[in-house]
């Protein structure tokens, strides 16, 4: 049976409507004790609980009639484990309560497990229901909820929740970056300060619903009693199961691992890269790795080719041929695979590949090396050589070609800001002329390549390469005595505790491959996400046992004593000796509850002591621990957010043509006042970003090609129709950057230098469909100056992300902007907004996402690095 269309017609800005072909589900966000009971974790921060008590029942009615429809129903809990492992110093650092005791009865703020955050009785999950626990403040960043929506067939969800600006906000956010269609039933969500949630209500249904719906819970109600759930989707056919053996199944499943680099057809969305898994254990991808050494080529399977298929297309293969030539370079997929896929990855690839273990160098300083390639190799090489610096290059199984044929073209190099640099899908697609979704569609290029030129190679740099690498030093010991930098061959297979081992201390258990990893080599708990020694690990893990024993003993030994009292005293015993045991007990809890009290008092007087060397430090105009310090706008207190050049990023958000200039795209629509909004912000933007450049920090820009609701990924091909006429620059220029479209590309005035970070994304944050934070992890980046448009949108959107990814964020406020001045400065105080009530005690401390500073504090700050 086909359910029903489910319909809100006088939902805000217009009518939500749900096609018979789609699923809805229903999000219940944080309904959770420590947010939501005296004496917890919001209360404790001076909060009245009482106004996200009176969401409690209409969530309660809207969550009884989704039952009722048989409509999903997904629970979720800001929750951390025991040991704060996924709970970062940047987000402790806002929230020091976090793993602390406030109430003894609710157990730890915001770990999971814990009395307080469970969630409350008039919600509670029912067998069957989804809870998810999230790290961060949005739903689906770290976490398992989309891959079980998209299993369910899920296209719409509805939301539930607290606190409407913060967590409810931002998992809406992301659900729309993610395709969903979304409203919030606007008196079942609640806010501790009224203002932020009508912020946060109107921004969500602005500029045309640009992140979604929102409707009162009667009429979500009275819509889902006239809906009927489809049947749930069937499972995803299985694929074939390989010819295989107990035995070998069972092999694949203990036996050793290695790390192996591919190119072209082996990586994912290509037809052969099934040949990466072995039976029983899959291929998991670690990261991208930018390889040197290496000149790479498309071969065109031409007449004669042992892979020639006559008239029709056969698929095009690349060939990274090796010349010894550092400045070649070609970005590879890193994968961990079974050691017998060394002997079967290239069945049905051409015989001139081959897997060399030692011939070609991983650069790990690359910006475009994934983080957690850079990590996971630097555990490894740590064991080799403990008392060796981490290494900048190492040498893992890689797949090469063996020689040059007459066949082969150069691949174009078509990474933004890398003109040395290919990459295979990027590459094929700009030879070819089609969008990087269809490069992976065989035969797409075959007829361009059949054209192309042939081209030469220099066999004896690449024979003089071959045999330099493979004498290449073991040791850090060897490279000193060769004169070269130390180079390790980490092409070993590695057995499961090996493997355990690198991974633990390279921060598996949370990132983007975290969940994988550990799953594989069973790494629990997650290590913190922050440079720890092993000595360090052992001692929080023993402080830890010893206060949860300890705290556990407090709790029970009222019971012992009155035990023993029993024991030792005749049946005619009075009453008084009961009271008298059960007292020593709750004497020596009261004791250990006093010694947390302590322990938060010393903690608020570091903080003190912190906040007051960075008040000195502002009032002399000096640096404090090598950082300069920003004087933040808003907040309590002597807030201020530190900078340096070497952890610290200038993030400049979708400053381009199209939307800011008046013969843009978009600019051309707009009136004088939006016009005016923009160009105010854009001059601010161009003062920011000359002071960044000149202090040396790291820049980054965002480029997007989400225009509204339509994604416009032609124009990152080049020059499409529509394109405004902006004429020369003064020094007679085109107005154009590399292969880009005219209007898609950055502001004459903003655009990226040779170095900077460029990146181009669909959705409304720069994170989410980007590699960007791994580029800023490899350049060392732990804090993020953020500035752009629009700050209600794209910026806030940005810093969300960027927040919940352990950044520290600062917006320069007066460097973003948006259509509307109310809008700016709605989305300003929610970022900025506090967790704590006016004149709370810790409301120097207490911000959501992240600070906010003006464009002059931030250029007075530079001057003094």
């Amino acid at each position: 049976m086909v359910g029903m269309a489910l319909a809100i017609d006088d939902a805000e800005p217009f009518s939500f409507a749900m096609p018979s072909t789609g699923r809805v589900a229903l999000l219940m966000i944080d309904w959770q004790r420590d947010f939501l009971d005296e004496g917890g974790f919001g209360h404790c921060l001076g909060n009245d609980v009482a106004p996200l008590r009176t969401a409690l029942k209409p969530a309660a009615a809207v969550l009884a009639a989704a039952r009722a429809a048989g409509v999903t129903v997904v629970h979720t809990l800001e929750a951390h484990t025991a040991d704060l492992a996924d709970c970062p110093p940047a987000k402790l650092t806002r929230c020091p309560a976090i793993g602390t005791v406030l109430d003894a009865a609710r157990g730890r703020v915001l770990v999971a497990g814990e009395p307080g955050n469970a969630i409350v009785d008039e919600v509670a999950p029912v067998a069957g229901e989804l809870i998810v626990h999230k790290p961060g403040k949005g739903a689906f960043f770290n976490t398992r909820l989309h891959d079980e929506l998209q299993r369910l067939g899920v296209t719409h969800l509805l939301l539930t929740g607290v606190t409407t600006e913060v967590c409810v906000q931002t998992s809406m956010r992301e659900a729309n970056d993610r395709g969903y269609e979304c409203l919030v039933v606007a008196d079942a969500t609640e806010s501790y300060f009224p203002q932020l949630k009508r912020a946060a209500l109107e921004m969500i249904v602005a500029q045309g619903g640009i992140v979604g719906w929102a409707a009162p819970s009667a009429d979500v109600i009275a819509a889902l009693h006239g809906y009927t759930a489809p049947p749930p989707p069937p499972p995803a056919a299985a694929p074939l199961p390989p010819v295989t053996t107990a035995a070998t199944t069972a092999a694949a499943a203990s036996g050793r691992r290695t790390l192996l680099a591919v190119s072209g057809t082996l990586q994912d969305g290509f037809e052969l890269r099934a040949n990466l898994d072995a039976p029983g254990c899959a291929a998991l991808l670690v990261g991208s790795a930018v390889v040197r050494g290496v000149r790479a080529f498309l071969d065109i399977k031409e007449e004669g080719a042992r892979e020639h298929a006559g008239a029709s297309p056969a698929r095009v293969n690349p060939a990274n041929v090796v010349t010894g030539n550092m400045a070649h370079a070609n970005l590879y997929a890193v994968y961990l695979v079974h050691e017998s896929v060394v002997l079967k990855a290239l069945l049905g690839e051409p015989r001139y590949l081959a897997i060399a273990p030692d011939a070609v160098r991983l650069d790990l300083r690359a910006a475009r090396t994934s983080h957690a390639v850079v990590a996971l190799l630097h555990a490894a090489a740590r064991e080799l050589d403990a008392s060796a610096p981490p290494p900048s290059e190492v040498s893992i199984c890689t797949v090469l070609s063996t020689y040059m044929a007459p066949s082969f073209v150069p691949l174009p190099a078509a990474l933004p800001g890398e003109p040395s640099m290919t990459s295979f899908p990027e590459g094929l697609a700009a030879f070819a002329g089609v969008a990087l979704s269809e490069a992976r569609t065989g035969g797409i290029a075959e007829a361009a390549l059949r054209t192309a030129e042939a081209t030469a190679l220099d066999a004896d740099a690449c024979r003089a390469a071959r045999e330099l690498y493979a004498s290449g030093p073991l040791t850090a010991a060897g490279a000193a005595a060769a004169g070269e930098p130390w180079r390790p061959r980490l092409a070993a297979l590695w057995d499961a505790d090996q493997l355990a081992r690198y991974a633990a201390a390279a921060g598996y258990g949370g990132g983007a491959f975290g969940a994988e990893l550990a799953s594989l080599v069973a790494v629990a708990p997650p290590p913190p996400y922050k440079e720890t020694s092993p000595r360090e690990k052992e001692t929080a893990a023993a402080l830890a046992a010893a206060a949860s024993a300890a705290a556990a003993a407090a709790v029970s030994i009222g019971g012992l004593a009155a035990a023993a009292t029993l024991r030792s005293s005749s049946l005619a015993a009075s009453s008084r000796q009961l009271l008298v045991a059960f007292g020593a007990g709750w004497l020596l809890r009261e004791l250990w509850a006093r010694t947390d009290a302590v322990r938060e008092a010393r903690a608020m007087k570091r903080r003190s002591v912190a906040e007051a060397a960075i008040s000195a430090a502002l009032a002399a105009g000096t640096t404090l621990d090598g950082e300069a310090q920003v004087r933040c706008s808003r907040g309590v207190g002597h807030r201020a957010f530190g900078v340096s050049r070497a952890d610290t990023a200038l993030l400049l958000i979708d400053m381009q043509v199209d939307f800011l200039h008046r013969a843009g795209r978009l600019g051309r629509h707009y009136d004088a006042s939006r016009h005016a909004a923009l160009a105010k912000a854009t001059a601010q933007v161009e003062r920011l970003l000359a002071a960044a450049r000149k202090a040396g920090l790291t820049i980054a820009h965002s480029r997007s090609h989400r225009y509204g609701a339509d994604v416009r990924a032609d124009l990152l091909r080049g020059p499409q129709p529509g394109a405004p006429a902006l004429g020369d620059d003064a020094d007679g220029a085109p107005q154009h950057f590399g292969a880009v479209d005219v209007g898609y590309d950055l502001l004459p005035s903003l655009r990226a230098l040779p170095g900077e970070v460029v990146v181009d994304k669909w959705t409304f944050g720069a994170f989410a469909s980007t590699d960007l934070e791994a580029q800023l992890r490899a350049r060392g980046v732990r804090k993020v100056l953020l500035a752009g448009i629009l700050t209600n949108v794209c910026v806030f959107a940005t810093a969300v992300q960027a927040c919940d990814r352990f950044f520290r964020v600062c917006l320069v406020e007066d460097a973003a902007g948006a259509f509307k001045p109310d809008w700016h400065e709605k989305a300003v105080e929610l970022l900025s907004g506090p967790q704590t009530a006016p004149g709370h005690a810790a409301a120097a401390v207490g911000l959501y996402f992240g600070e906010t500073a003006t464009v002059a504090a931030v250029e007075e700050a530079l001057e003094r690095l």
